[in-house]
């Protein structure tokens, strides 16, 4: 059994043990599949072109909760589809700066930006030596000519990343960027949907539309990224922290100004010749509102001055 394709993957991990001046392991493996006639590639990604830091398998979002994400995860898979593309001009995948700079310039109180990405990808078939599809000679790996059947596999990777991972309100609302919507299935687009975690289900997700949740607690919470397309149904997980400011942090300013008012209260009868007065601050939950100012599991809190 020829095992040349695991070889090709070890080499250059021997080889980065000598001495700096030695190519680097993506240069290493650049030259190994050099020969390979990348048109025959059906997406134009060879992902054995990159060092396989990130299992793009396990980002296959089937019934498992392998396929989580945070950023850290999300740019390490990114990265890797974006240097395995192979043909010799393009690249559909943009730079990662679209999706960073975007990270830089988020404010908190703002929608959360989603980055999502459906992406096709080829890998070399673990067979393809053994069939004799491919042979490898002088450390490199050629093409044999008149095969009968494809060296490659497609594979899609299924990831998802919120570019900001903690909000200090338990009604953070979410955002999709058309720009942050990376996908390369071709035919028709996907019906993406949302489930925050918050118990109230799957909402639809489209490009530019905000969707606010509601969550009871703080603490950690399962974001849910859903793709409908072709019969097809794919989930991407990633995690956002609530961490909700105590009300006496927040303000008219933090607070969003049309669900914020401030009411003056006095009493109606005095006590030993004086009136009481004072503040009543109200906070309106965001969502479900119907475009009406209105209460939602109102939590009153009341300070007494004591006197001297």
């Amino acid at each position: 059994m020829k095992k040349w394709i695991l070889a090709g993957l070890l080499l250059p991990w021997l080889c980065f043990a000598h001495a700096q001046a030695q190519p680097t392991l993506t240069q290493q493996l650049q030259h190994l599949y050099e020969p390979l006639d990348k048109t025959q590639l059906a997406t134009g990604y060879l992902f054995d072109l990159v060092v396989p830091l990130c299992s793009p398998e396990q980002y296959r979002s089937l019934e498992t909760d392998t396929n989580r994400t945070d950023l850290n995860a999300f740019g390490c898979l990114y990265g890797e589809m974006y240097g395995s593309y192979a043909l010799p001009s393009g690249n559909q995948l943009p730079a990662p700066s679209v999706y960073l700079g975007k990270r830089k310039a988020y404010h908190n109180g703002e929608p959360i930006p989603l980055a999502l990405m459906s992406w096709r990808f080829d890998r070399i078939r673990p067979d393809a030596g053994e069939e004799n599809l491919l042979v490898l000679q002088n450390d490199q790996v050629f093409d044999v000519p008149g095969r009968p059947e494809s060296p490659y596999a497609q594979d899609t990777a299924y990831a998802a990343a919120l570019l900001a991972e903690t909000a200090d309100t338990y009604t953070p609302a979410f955002t999709l960027p058309a720009d942050l919507l990376f996908n390369n299935l071709g035919g028709a687009a996907p019906d993406i949907s949302i489930d925050p975690g918050d118990g109230l289900g799957w909402r639809p997700l489209h490009t530019g539309d905000t969707v606010l949740a509601d969550y009871a607690t703080s603490g950690s919470k399962t974001v849910l990224l859903r793709w409908q397309f072709g019969g097809l149904t794919r989930v991407a997980r990633t995690m956002l922290t609530i961490t909700e400011a105590a009300a006496g942090q927040r303000s008219g300013m933090q607070w969003p100004q049309n669900l914020y008012s401030a009411i003056s209260v006095t009493a109606s009868k005095s006590y030993l010749g004086e009136t009481g007065k004072g503040t009543m601050h109200i906070f309106y939950n965001q969502s479900d509102c119907n475009s009406q100012k209105r209460l939602i599991r109102p939590l009153i809190v009341i300070e007494e001055k004591a006197n001297k």
